[in-house]
């Protein structure tokens, strides 16, 4: 967890604003980064001639705006309590575009904030500004848990190990440095896990294979993919982790979810895109499924080279 010198915290409802940045504090003071406190509101529509107001739509955004940052900073400095220097903003518009552009803007290498959605082992517990921001930041998102404790029993590190896929790999390799160091400084339990699907029966229709060959080949995927799964999780065999490895045949959208609940895992360290230079592509519809399911918190990456769709203006 070292990687992270410029910290974006977007605040929300006060009890889990006060439990995150409890968080990110300790994460700011121990890799020695900057910690930025953000709060997007909306507004009045720009162009509204708003005569009541004796002002344009313009300027009592802005107000409104120094006004909540005062509030906001009045909230939040208790909680400091002088730990750390805290940069505090309020910005006025829809909030994954204006998180993103501070992103963008500011160079955060990491966002946090908490999950706001409906929970339960099957609720959905990202709001639409979770799920924008996991497809679309260019930089890490953790979601936490509102009721998130302050240390996590249980972290699933998903991956998909591919030795013919350069940038797939550099994102596995990711996700495990961010989760097996997690489960370092959490004292806790790791689990790796790699979902592989077999070919589709569809598929050997097309072909001239006997069932004889389809055995055979499904097998050879079987012993490539676990081969790929053992290289990557050796990398990591000099780190003193409680860990267990976990490799399934399944549909992922499905297993991930299920194995995270059956685990009580409360963070899931996952890729939501693995393409590079293709703006907000996401892994077809595998990491919307997960995230759509699980009811623990999630610490999202993309890989080098990633494309935003939001820009910043020219």
């Amino acid at each position: 967890m070292k990687r992270f010198k410029n910290v974006l915290l977007v605040a929300s409802q006060a009890e889990a604003t006060k439990n995150i940045l409890e968080r990110a504090l300790v994460l700011a003071e121990e890799n020695g980064a900057r910690l930025t406190v953000m709060e997007v509101v909306p507004g009045l529509p720009s162009g509204l001639q708003a005569k009541a107001l004796h002002m344009s739509a313009f300027e009592f955004n802005a107000c409104f705006a120094r006004e909540r940052e005062k509030q906001l900073s009045h909230e939040i400095f208790p909680i400091i309590d002088g730990r750390l220097a805290v940069k505090v903003m309020v910005l006025i518009g829809k909030p994954f575009i204006e998180i993103i552009k501070a992103v963008l803007h500011h160079h955060y290498d990491l966002v946090m904030m908490t999950a706001e959605g409906l929970e339960g082992v099957r609720g959905k517990l990202f709001s639409s500004t979770a799920l924008h921001l996991m497809r679309k930041c260019p930089c890490p998102v953790w979601m936490m848990k509102p009721t998130q404790a302050k240390s996590f029993n249980g972290i699933l590190a998903a991956v998909d190990p591919d030795h013919s896929d350069d940038t797939k790999q550099a994102l596995n390799i990711k996700i495990m440095d961010l989760a097996t160091s997690l489960a370092q400084r959490e004292q806790s339990k790791l689990h790796i896990v790699h979902v592989w699907s077999q070919v589709r029966e569809n598929f050997y229709g097309y072909s001239d294979l006997s069932a004889k060959q389809i055995k055979q080949l499904t097998y050879e995927l079987q012993m490539q993919r676990r081969s790929e799964l053992i290289d990557l999780v050796s990398r990591y065999a000099h780190m003193t982790l409680d860990s267990q490895v976990h490799f399934l045949m399944d549909d992922p959208g499905v297993a991930i979810p299920n194995l995270a609940a059956r685990l009580h895992t409360e963070l899931i360290v996952m890729g939501t895109v693995c393409r590079t230079g293709l703006p907000g592509l996401i892994i077809g519809n595998t990491a919307e499924d997960v995230l759509r399911q699980v009811s623990c918190s999630v610490l999202a990456v993309k890989p080098e080279g990633f494309v935003s769709p939001v820009t910043l203006p020219e």
